[in-house]
């Protein structure tokens, strides 16, 4: 974060391959039971207005290939092929604007989500999920 002298501030992230799993537990996400063996890269730039509020905000996630589910349980397990996430901060609309694809298990998810925030703040932020495609892969037989 680089302070301006206006008051803004500027925003840059950088990860690179990072265990979910490891983010998932600095988070205090869940109770640790859910595995998520996972390597996370992340791109994010913005800037921030005096007043608190992002002016511009845009970047991207890459999930890799890795198993995200119950340890102890197959049943409640999948394997990622990839994911990729796209985020942009539309201050214009007061909108965030979020493509994203997903990858796993021979099925291919890519859609458009959308978090639209009241000016005044006071009244319902509304969230749809938009185009895109789905695309299943065949049912495979599990072998017992």
């Amino acid at each position: 974060m680089t302070p301006r002298p206006d008051g803004r501030r500027l925003v840059h992230l950088e990860a690179r391959k990072v265990s979910l799993k490891d983010v998932l537990l600095a988070l205090r996400v869940g109770d640790g039971s859910v595995q998520a063996d996972v390597p996370v890269s992340a791109s994010m730039r913005g800037e921030i207005g005096a007043n608190g509020k992002p002016e511009t905000l845009s970047g991207r996630i890459v999930v890799e290939a890795g198993t995200i589910g119950l340890p102890d349980n197959p049943n409640v397990q999948f394997a990622l092929n990839r994911a990729e996430i796209n985020f942009d901060w539309d201050s214009a609309r007061n909108a965030l604007v979020v493509p994203f694809q997903v990858i796993a298990d021979g099925h291919r998810i890519t859609l458009l989500a959308r978090l639209d925030v009241p000016r005044d703040g006071t009244g319902p932020w509304t969230f749809g999920l938009t185009g895109g495609t789905v695309v299943l892969a065949a049912r495979r037989a599990r072998n017992r």
